[in-house]
């Protein structure tokens, strides 16, 4: 984990945390990461495996399974909220219903829990899609909605993975609230990456069984347009169709859900789950539950960058 900085301690900082659409609550790492003593008041998360996953490295003193089968008024006092809202509403690849689905309807709920319990701190994570054109009115309702909340000054941030430290070219927007606060800027650190860093050299090449000949297309075309050494680190989304193939070299595409098909040439295999672990922030010492390969890449898809919030952090208490 590279981008730890030592000299950095905020052990004289307590904080009590909430977390909605709280997935495997990747921001509680981040604190931790940083000496915060964290109360760790509530998650919620539907997802059952997501849950279990959680529930293997946190301990929250409440959890619930449902953001909208609960009270908001009876939720615990938090100074920090974060919610990763479902991005399928929002995102390029999803179904772009925006907030007319009850997925996009989460966003609204998530505001209403900022309303309630007025924490001092606040992130929402979600696409950068978010800020496109197909979404403008349901941005716009969100920032009336947000605007709303009269003390607090709000940041929106796209955010990129690979400029904090760790080498996977993932954009979000990080939409960022302090209360009675001046406005913040999210510094980004001075760290060079080596992709090799975050991989297990050791793993044997599985070229043959990966590159069945639709996938071998993918890769062959991926080599006609760019024309790529084999040898060099090229991580290749060959899952895809040809049209959708993302391919970058020493730098890995957006993890997503279906991150089950990358290639990486200069190994001749995909990605194992624990570097895509890696490649999200998760340290070596993070446990990780005994279930499908394909549940995993659920998690990992959905989980927010481990060390774009540690960064986010770092600048959000040197504020004050």
């Amino acid at each position: 984990m590279s981008y730890i900085d030592p000299d950095l301690d905020y052990s004289n900082i307590t904080l009590r945390v909430g977390t909605d659409c709280s997935g495997i609550d990747t921001p509680l790492l981040a604190l931790k990461l940083l000496n915060i003593n964290v109360i760790h008041k509530w998650s919620c998360e539907i997802d059952t495996f997501a849950k279990q996953q959680l529930l293997l490295n946190h301990s929250p003193e409440y959890f619930y399974d449902d953001i909208f089968t609960r009270d908001v008024n009876t939720l615990p006092d938090v100074d920090l909220y974060i919610a990763g809202c479902p991005c399928q509403s929002f995102s390029s690849a999803g179904l772009k219903q925006g907030l007319g689905c009850k997925n996009g309807l989460i966003f609204l709920e998530v505001i209403k829990v900022i309303k309630h319990k007025q924490p001092t701190y606040f992130i929402i994570e979600n696409v950068k899609a978010l800020l496109d054109k197909n979404n403008s009115e349901a941005f716009k309702i969100i920032k009336t909605e947000l605007n709303d909340l009269k003390d607090y000054t709000i940041n929106y941030e796209v955010l990129n993975t690979k400029d904090f430290g760790v080498p996977q070219h993932r954009r979000r927007l990080y939409i960022i609230g302090v209360k009675n606060s001046k406005p913040i800027t999210i510094r980004k650190p001075v760290i060079e990456t080596n992709i090799l860093d975050y991989l297990d050299t050791t793993l044997p090449s599985n070229k043959e069984k990966c590159l069945i000949p639709r996938r071998q297309l993918v890769l062959n075309d991926v080599i006609r347009k760019k024309g790529i050494d084999l040898k060099d680190n090229w991580i290749i989304t060959v899952g895809s169709s040809i049209s959708f193939a993302r391919s970058y070299q020493d730098l890995c595409p957006c993890i997503t859900c279906f991150c089950n098909y990358y290639y990486i040439t200069s190994q001749e295999r995909f990605l194992s789950i624990k570097e895509l672990y890696t490649l999200q922030g998760f340290p070596q010492t993070y446990m990780i539950k005994d279930i499908t390969n394909r549940k995993h890449y659920k998690l990992i898809g959905n989980a927010m960058s481990l060390n774009v919030l540690y960064f986010i952090f770092v600048s959000l208490f040197k504020i004050n």
